[in-house]
């Protein structure tokens, strides 16, 4: 196999990178600067601006993956809520522009197929019923719709080319180095101060990292998905688990002692609303389902592990 991965120094494309070198495929990790997270065999194409990047510019430098089995699109600005000129256009080169020249290049070199990681918030930010690929989106920030309107244009692209299209809106991705909200909990956790988890049961769709890599390298074998050409699939772990659990196991891993007490979510979200951290109180106390049905029925997909043993892991 070989694979292609944009975003290779962040989170998820440089485990990705470790993930496919370990299975003994090749890698060419697309980065704007060499970075030393990567295995030695691993073959670097360095892109200093993903804003300045052109069809033309890339020609050359994508004959490398010519015929490459996948490639996989993790690079992206990520959770950028602020809404300013400067923050939005930044936000539209990276994550839609950007995708656009990518894709665009990928199919010329005839990369077999392109794998776009986008975000369960493409179909908003709470649903207390499980949320499928036919319900209606509801993209409800910059960087969702960033990421939904890259779907689109790739959507669109597939109808007319040989190079098929996978779309992957995984939720909160974890291992105990994982950032965003993720690492917000951890923090907390580590601060020793009770949380107001007491009585919490809302229930969220979480997907432990090494279950998202497998989801992705099963995307990346065109020969063994076929049913994978130009869909849209929802990723998550077996079990749900509300941010009291994700909480509990959190402290369990680091040996740490968690004490919880009640606050009203109310007044919680008073407080956070008058922070401006309103959207810190959805993702800790509302709930966010997945559907998972249709990775699982039409590629035989299943999660291998769950919290408790992602989090023993050093990745």
């Amino acid at each position: 196999m070989r694979v292609a991965v944009t975003g290779a120094n962040g989170y998820i494309g440089s485990a990705l990178c470790k993930y496919f070198f370990n299975f003994g495929y090749t890698v060419v990790a697309i980065v704007r600067k060499p970075t030393s997270k990567l295995p030695i065999g691993v073959k670097q194409l360095i892109l200093d601006d993903f804003t300045k990047l052109d069809v033309s510019t890339l020609d050359k430098a994508f004959e490398q993956l010519k015929d490459f089995d996948a490639l996989i699109h993790a690079a992206g600005i990520a959770h950028s809520y602020r809404k300013n000129s400067k923050i939005l256009s930044r936000v539209q080169e990276i994550n839609i522009q950007a995708t656009e020249i990518f894709s665009q290049v990928a199919e010329k070199v005839c990369v077999r197929r392109f794998i776009f990681l986008s975000s369960v918030g493409v179909n908003g930010n709470i649903c207390s019923n499980s949320v499928s690929e036919i319900d209606k989106v509801n993209p409800h920030n910059i960087y969702t719709q960033s990421k939904y309107e890259a779907e689109c244009q790739l959507l669109s692209l597939s109808k007319s080319s040989s190079m098929e299209v996978i779309i992957v809106r995984p939720p909160m991705v974890y291992s105990l180095d994982a950032p965003g909200n993720f690492a917000k909990l951890i923090r907390l956790v580590k601060l020793g101060l009770p949380l107001p988890f007491k009585h919490l049961e809302n229930q969220r769709s979480v997907i432990a990292l090494d279950n998202l890599l497998d989801f992705l390298n099963l995307c990346a074998n065109k020969d063994k998905t076929p049913l994978a050409k130009n869909q849209i699939f929802f990723v998550a772990d077996k079990h749900l688990l509300s941010t009291k659990e994700i909480a509990e196991k959190i402290a369990k891993t680091m040996g740490l002692k968690l004490r919880m007490m009640y606050i009203s979510p109310k007044v919680i979200f008073w407080i956070l609303n008058l922070l401006g951290k309103e959207k810190l109180y959805l993702s800790l106390f509302e709930s966010m389902i997945v559907d998972t049905s249709k990775a699982r029925s039409l590629l035989g997909w299943e999660p291998s592990i769950d919290m408790d043993q992602q989090l023993k892991k050093r990745n």
